[in-house]
């Protein structure tokens, strides 16, 4: 009985991504693929199975370079067939491949493993996942941003109830390492001596500009009224919350930041 093409094509999909013999009433790989003189039907299909694991590791090593230069490409491919065999892809596009992976990664740290190099590895996975996701997402590219000009007219009635509008997509991620060094120095290709990294609360503001990522490292007081202001978009709301900086210090952060190109008119 001849197999509707449907029928063939589904099987040959399950039988490339699924990395294993396709079980069906009527269909084995025999029928379906053509042995040779040097290959059998498994071995010939075998190449087409082989070539899109292959082209998978390939994707998710061009999501998070970086890491793979820390860890070493063996280890990371290692990580990478762990991950893949967990998490197949799912979405239209290869993209979306490497999302799920700084959580797999957290998830299947052994709970022996101790020292900095393990932490490193998570936290560089999460920064690099942030920083790719940013660079792909909307930036305000398009948009009109607030002047400090135009933030300095406002009367000091007019800037209290002034309802702050982020740029799209910002981010501010907390890391317990100072992972933005890491991170470029791997990016630059110099050579990096993770032992010598010491554990330390950082913050960022991560947003894109000029269709490039920017990651500011934020002070600890510059954090708190980031937050604060995109909780509470109004600085009437804001200023009351007593873990908040003077009014003063507020005022030059939000100043700084609008000529960083955070705010939008």
């Amino acid at each position: 009985m001849e197999n509707k093409l449907s029928e063939l094509q589904l099987w040959m999909q399950k039988a490339i991504t699924q990395q294993q013999p396709i079980k069906h009433q009527s269909i084995n790989t025999q029928a379906v693929v053509q042995s040779t003189n040097k290959l059998s039907a498994t071995e010939r299909l075998g190449i087409y199975q082989t070539s899109y694991w292959l082209r998978l590791i390939d994707c998710l090593t061009a999501i998070y370079p970086a890491l793979e230069k820390f860890t070493g490409k063996e280890l990371f491919q290692l990580f990478a067939e762990d991950y893949l065999r967990t998490h197949p892809p799912t979405s239209y596009t290869l993209s979306e491949l490497g999302e799920y992976f700084p959580a797999f990664l957290k998830k299947t740290k052994p709970a022996e493993t101790q020292g900095v190099w393990s932490d490193l590895i998570i936290e560089l996975a999460e920064f690099e996942y942030l920083f790719g996701k940013t660079y792909d997402n909307e930036g305000s590219e398009e948009l009109q941003l607030l002047t400090s000009a135009e933030l300095l007219a406002l009367t000091p009635s007019n800037l209290l109830k002034h309802p702050f509008q982020f740029v799209p997509n910002v981010l501010f991620p907390e890391f317990n390492y100072p992972i933005k060094n890491l991170f470029n120095q791997l990016r630059s290709k110099e050579e990096t001596d993770y032992q010598n990294i010491k554990p330390s609360r950082t913050r960022y503001c991560i947003f894109r500009h000029q269709y490039k990522v920017r990651i500011i490292e934020l002070e600890e007081g510059q954090f708190q009224v980031l937050q604060g202001i995109y909780k509470n978009p109004r600085l009437e709301d804001l200023l009351p919350i007593s873990t908040m900086p003077e009014k003063a210090q507020v005022l030059a952060i939000l100043i700084n930041f609008t000529d960083l190109g955070l705010f939008l008119v």
